[in-house]
């Protein structure tokens, strides 16, 4: 279920930067992107249970992945 919520997480991010993303300053959206990803660090810091796994996992920078296919990614090509 991590697995999965992972990623369905980063498909999602990298479908919505590459679909909206040029209407935002790059400076922004890598700001956004970076406390986005910090986030789930405190999540997992405060509340270190199973059920919040998939919530972690989905928007943090767990990639089940060979490849780095992360939000930062079209941020780069942009």
């Amino acid at each position: 279920m991590i697995s999965t919520a992972t990623l369905f997480g980063s498909a999602f991010a990298t479908l919505a930067i590459g679909r909206w993303g040029y209407r935002f300053p790059i400076r922004r959206l890598m700001l956004a992107a970076a406390a986005l990803m910090r986030s789930p660090g405190r999540v997992a810091g405060f509340r270190p249970c199973c059920r919040s796994a998939p919530l972690v996992g989905f928007v943090g920078t767990l990639n089940p992945s060979s490849g780095d296919a992360c939000l930062f990614m079209p941020l780069t090509i942009r």
